[in-house]
């Protein structure tokens, strides 16, 4: 998993964990989750197990995987658990903003791939190869779904903690004003911008990962 590469800049004190998607990795035979009311319900039961112990705990969502972990700390929120003392919220617009005028899940395979490659993160041979083809495309083609059907009007979820809003000064996804993520916490929001496109994370890990530090440091225990 991407993330488990930042384990060598996280300060002692913090533990990652990577939560795993139904048709992936471990998971592969499992059926995908189609919308993101059927990931959160997933995820969730992960991520409380892990809370048994008790602790503060954060999010850090890129992309789908903002939604995902915002709207997954609405839902903890919600059933009255402890929610995480910070979400961090990478490469995306706000909910309110998400997805496409149009539907992207069900494009030809030709548009579909060009679009998957203007954003610049994967490399076209992927899809230039049979077998590579059959294992990947399903799972974007499942995480744009997820995205194409998600409606921030169904939850209007707002956060009862601070968010940091991290993004790429060239990436062209995203489309509407970032401050616009203001009005989704009655906490605090920041915002740090990286020069690169939706895939800044790579060349900036370890200040990335700088900023994870030092924002969660005074919930060290």
């Amino acid at each position: 998993m991407y993330y488990f590469k930042w384990k060598k800049y996280l300060e002692p004190f913090m533990e990652l964990y990577g939560v795993e998607l139904a048709g992936r990795g471990r998971r592969i035979r499992e059926p995908f989750c189609r919308t993101m009311e059927e990931t959160v319900e997933d995820l969730s039961g992960q991520v409380l197990r892990r809370l048994e112990d008790g602790g503060s705990y954060a999010f850090f969502g890129h992309s789908m995987g903002c939604y995902i972990a915002f709207e997954l700390a609405c839902r903890l929120q919600e059933t009255g658990k402890a929610g995480p003392v910070h979400v961090f919220c990478s490469g995306a617009d706000a909910p309110e903003e998400a997805g496409e005028e149009f539907v992207v899940h069900t494009l030809p395979e030709k548009k579909f791939t060009d679009y998957v490659l203007g954003f610049h993160g994967m490399d076209r041979t992927v899809f230039e190869q049979e077998e590579l083809c059959r294992v990947f495309l399903p799972i974007l083609r499942a995480d744009f779904q997820v995205i194409d059907q998600y409606d921030y009007g169904k939850t209007h979820g707002v956060l009862h903690t601070d968010i940091t809003v991290l993004y790429g000064d060239q990436d062209h996804s995203i489309r509407s004003e970032l401050s616009k993520w203001e009005r989704f916490t009655d906490g605090s929001c920041h915002f740090i911008r990286f020069e690169g496109d939706h895939f800044y994370l790579t060349p900036h890990m370890r200040e990335v990962v700088q900023t994870i530090n030092r924002t969660l440091r005074p919930y060290e225990r």
